[in-house]
C-alpha cells in the first residue's frame, strides 16, 4: 500500500474490528427481536436507503471514476456499479 493510501485509511484494521464488533452486537439483538420489531427495522432501513438514494448513487459514481482511473477490469467495474 502506498503512503497516499495509508493516509487515506489510517487505521483500516481498527475500523474493520469495530465494524465486526458492531455486527456481532446487532446479531445478538436481532436474534432476540420479535417479528414486529424486525419488520419495523427493515422498513426503517428501506426508508433510509430511499431517502439517501441520490447521495448513494453520487458516491458510487465517484467510486466508479476512481476504479476506472486505477484500471480495474470490466468484471470488477460491473460488481462495483449500483444499477
Amino acid at each position: 500500500m502506498s503512503n497516499i493510501e495509508q493516509k487515506a485509511i489510517p487505521d483500516l484494521s481498527g475500523i474493520m474490528r469495530s465494524l465486526g464488533q458492531g455486527a456481532r452486537a446487532a446479531a445478538v439483538q436481532l436474534a432476540r427481536a420479535g417479528e414486529t420489531q424486525k419488520n419495523q427495522a427493515l422498513a426503517a432501513a428501506a426508508a433510509r436507503i430511499i431517502e439517501s438514494r441520490q447521495s448513494i448513487l453520487d458516491a458510487n459514481q465517484k467510486d466508479m471514476d476512481a476504479a476506472r482511473a486505477k484500471g480495474l477490469s470490466g468484471a470488477m467495474l460491473d460488481r462495483l456499479m449500483l444499477d
